[in-house]
């Protein structure tokens, strides 16, 4: 449901700390076994590095700028040093969440609106985030319109008008956002464990701010706080992509070379004082499980122990291998999760430690997470578990260089957070010094019980307890063949970086399943990676992480399978560990078992979700008596059923040569591919396929139905049958979706943008091999419903009979075609797409010809399937 994941995206960059910044800059070396695979990775980080150019303009705008001419798109952003911290004597209002907002309203030049429209109709996605200490504006567009873009925002940042009447409406919006806040269990737990965390330190407000506080700024704060923080020697601009550095200079300086550098007053932080005793803090609420979050105070990203923090939390939690998630999330099963960050950004920072339970293991779970502190600040690590981390990292760092918009975030966060564009390689040489003692001495200091804070969120009844692709572009297309024995394989060669990525796809799915076994699809696949006879699920998930790399399982409406990534020295060895666990589950008792607790707890979890109940109901509705009507995880009855001998069966009748298509992208030949793919699955059998036979859907429409829950958030869905997933007519809704969706839309002006009733309000078009659903969505306020599902059902009413306008029409498109183009930069994401769209009939080129599909809708096509 790519747009409800998005505008989700967007409220995370909105409202919570992106976690961990220091881990978004680093860069780790491997062991001394292995120091040329350090230099290796130094060698790829300064070519990707290579070229780019750091310029100071006169008015003090530091301004960075690279050609990339992998792809035809250019990654605009602009990163402003001021952030929530920097409130002054309005700390806690959001004023700096409230620009960011109000950025985008219009300028002199532009009414309100305009802004999104202007990037939209050149093919570009805008957004911004707010954060303890920054502001950051970004724009993903197609290379030939990105001076558009840069026009558009800087325009914006430089000559805001704020008016009055859109300031009205856009704090209604951000009420909404302060409601939905208080429905998430983890924006919840995040406010609680910084408010109690830090008693004099700005930190201890949420960026969104306090409402009380927010509610009493006006138009006039928000004007004042921008003039004295929005200057020019208080910005970094980041240019990366398909143009040339003498143009993208060129631009920059006439977009903000005449921009103001005026006097800023100083702002002196408090120092947060030590810490000297344990805090603990507890939020009864509206849940279903509890939560918790351990947080130690630290340091900032300038002492040296910030590089030995990041390679703890590596090791107590990244991957199933790592110390507390092996220990108390598979040994113990007392945790649904359990994640590590170390966050240490230009102000002093905090580790934390968050874990997701059932309510009555809360005792058992802190005692868990402090047996294992106290056996880390006891023996320390191992070789191993330090190999692991610095790997890890270092394959984390070259995977943020694979697009434009990963290598712009990662040039602005050097420059801003170590004035040092080439940070990240920096970083690489300093983790090369890191030692066990080191992070012995580290975890002994910070990670203590008189520096901790423990703040838990329990249920209340615990109460008491794009455009034309650039000449320069080298777009590399996939090529399909089938091998000796009869397996489809797909290939696409792109050697920039050494990582390889295969997916397994099979036919599969919500049609193949029942009322007796709904979710088992999920079930079954989830298992996939929990051994075989020959390795154990430990061993299995210790030979990835160990590697670096990563299998995960899929499962969906229509299909299931596995994907890889990984070095691409490693792939022969990923390519048969990941047939043996497709062809050879073990489906053990414990981990059906383990696997059980966690699904009942997704769907006990997924209940807190005002969005997820809404969708239950919705599917019910629009199919009482077929497949599609069933929960990705199944229901509490079905699962509890699950048996050993039902997941053998359902294994058995998918797993076919004919249901299978493979595919394996990056840096590795069609013939190496070939020999590893045919090598471990062209045993598999050829069967009659029989699958997806369920009756079509049998629909009884309209219907309606109101639920009551105790939310403070309203959720509106309403739904219409789709196409088959065959039809061609989908591409047709496909731009009726984006035209629909995004601040841009009518449909959002008319409810957010002139009448402030929604947060996010928007379309999203399933598809499925029987026909699926295009759906309109809002979220707003009960006494807003009416008005709300009134204004969506006309925009149902006026796509369908007049149909889009001229520049709708023109918007979507060209935000399709550069979706696509942006989404060729990741081989992961093509490599599955590919092998799906093969897969499911729509052949393995189909996301790469998007561009002449969308290009050859006209409106009247749109409007018919439409209507």
């Amino acid at each position: 449901m790519k747009t409800w994941q998005l505008i989700l995206l967007c409220i995370v960059f909105c409202i919570l700390l992106p976690l961990a910044v220091s881990k978004h800059l680093k860069m780790a070396p491997t062991t001394q076994e292995g120091p040329e695979m350090n230099a290796d990775a130094l060698k790829v980080l300064e070519a990707s590095n290579k070229g780019l150019h750091r310029e100071v303009l006169d008015n003090g705008m530091i301004c960075l700028v690279k050609q990339d001419t992998t792809a035809p798109v250019v990654s605009i952003q602009v990163w402003v040093r001021t952030g929530a911290i920097h409130e002054d004597d309005m700390l806690g209002s959001g004023l700096s969440h409230a620009i960011e907002h109000m950025i985008f309203k219009g300028t002199k030049d532009m009414s309100p609106g305009d802004v999104f429209r202007l990037i939209s109709n050149a093919g570009g996605e805008m957004n911004a985030y707010t954060s303890f200490d920054r502001t950051v504006f970004h724009i993903d567009l197609p290379a030939d319109s990105w001076t558009t873009g840069l026009s558009v925002i800087s325009d914006a940042i430089k000559d805001p008008a704020f008016p009055e009447e859109e300031w009205q409406k856009e704090r209604e919006v951000i009420l909404r956002e302060f409601a939905m806040g208080r429905d998430d269990p983890g924006r919840v737990l995040d406010k609680l464990v910084w408010r109690t965390a830090f008693a004099v330190h700005p930190y201890r407000f949420p960026i969104i701010g306090i409402e009380e506080s927010f509610r009493k700024i006006s138009r006039d704060d928000l004007m004042s706080f921008f003039k004295e923080n929005y200057v020019a020697d208080n910005m970094i601009a980041v240019v990366v992509g398909d143009v040339t550095n003498d143009q993208a200079m060129k631009e920059l300086s006439k977009a903000f070379g005449a921009m103001a550098s005026t006097p800023r007053k100083s702002i002196t932080l408090p120092q947060e004082p030590g810490q000297l005793a344990p805090r603990s803090t507890r939020e009864p609420g509206n849940w279903n499980l509890s939560r918790c979050e351990l947080a130690y105070h630290t340091v900032a990203l300038s002492d040296p122990d910030a590089v030995a923090l990041d390679l703890v939390s590596d090791i107590i939690s990244n991957g199933r291998s790592s110390r507390f998630v092996k220990s108390i999330q598979e040994e113990q099963q007392l945790v649904h999760k359990i994640a590590a960050y170390s966050f240490t950004p230009l102000e002093p920072g905090i580790f934390g430690i968050y874990a997701e339970f059932d309510p009555a293991k809360e005792e058992e779970v802190l005692a868990a997470i402090a047996k294992e502190l106290e056996t880390l600040l006891r023996d320390g690590c191992t070789d191993e578990e330090l190999a692991k981390a610095r790997k890890q990292a270092m394959v984390s760092s070259l995977s943020s260089l694979q697009n434009m918009k990963g290598q712009a975030n990662s040039y602005a966060s050097g420059e801003f957070y170590a004035a040092d564009p080439f940070f990240t390689t920096t970083y690489l040489r300093n983790l090369a010094s890191i030692t066990k003692e080191d992070l012995l001495r580290v975890s002994r200091k910070y990670l203590v019980p008189e520096n901790s804070t423990t703040a838990l969120i329990v249920p209340a009844s615990q109460k008491e307890d794009a455009a034309a692709q650039s000449e320069t572009s080298a777009v590399a297309m996939p090529a399909m063949s089938v091998t000796p024995s009869g397996i489809t394989l797909i290939t696409r060669e792109d050697h920039r970086l050494p990582f390889v990525s295969v997916c397994v796809a099979l036919k599969g799915g919500f049609i193949s399943e029942t009322d007796s076994n709904c979710g088992i699809t999920r079930f079954m696949s989830d298992l996939l990676l929990r051994g075989t006879p020959s390795l154990s699920s430990e061993e299995i998930a210790n030979e990835i992480e160990s590697r670096a790399g990563s299998i995960h399982a899929f499962s969906g409406i229509n299909s299931f399978g596995l994907s890889a990534r990984c070095l691409t020295a490693d792939a022969p060895r990923f390519i048969e560990l990941l047939a043996d666990c497709l062809k050879n589950p073990a489906f053990t008792a414990d981990e059906i078992e383990k696997q059980r607790k966690l699904h009942l707890a997704t769907i006990t979890q997924q209940r807190e979700r005002p969005i997820a109940l809404a969708q239950e109901e919705l599917r019910k509705l629009m199919f009482p008596s077929h497949p599609y009507r069933f929960s990705p995880l199944g229901t509490e009855q079905s699962v509890s059923g699950i048996s050993k001998a039902m997941l053998s069966e359902f294994h058995s009748k998918l797993l076919a040569k004919n249901r299978l298509v493979v595919s394996v992208f990056g840096d590795i030949t069609p013939e190496q591919a070939e020999t590893m793919v045919e090598g471990v699955l062209q045993d598999l059998p050829d069967v009659a396929d029989g699958l997806n036979n369920a009756t079509p859907p049998q629909f009884s429409l309209p219907s309606r139905k109101v639920v009551e829950t105790d939310r403070e958030q309203t959720i509106i869905l309403i739904g219409y049958p789709g196409f088959e997933l065959n039809d061609p007519r989908n591409d047709a809704l496909t731009l009726l979706d984006a035209a629909m969706s995004g601040l841009s839309s009518e449909v959002a002006r008319k409810v957010r943008e002139e009448r402030g009733l929604a947060y996010f309000v928007g379309s999203y078009n399933q598809l499925a091999l029987q026909g699926g659903a295009f759906v309109m969505y809002a979220g707003t306020r009960e006494d807003a419903r009416d008005e709300v599902e009134s204004l969506m059902q006309e925009e149902a009413v006026r796509v369908t009979t007049s149909g889009l306008t001229e520049e709708e029409f023109a918007r979507a498109k060209t935000t399709l075609i550069t979706s696509a183009d942006t989404a060729l930069q990741n081989n992961s994401d093509m490599a599955m797409k590919s092998a799906l769209d093969q897969l499911l009939g729509l052949g393995f080129d189909n996301a790469f010809k998007a561009r002449e599909r969308f290009n050859n809708l006209s409106i009247e096509a749109v409007r018919k399937a439409a209507s």
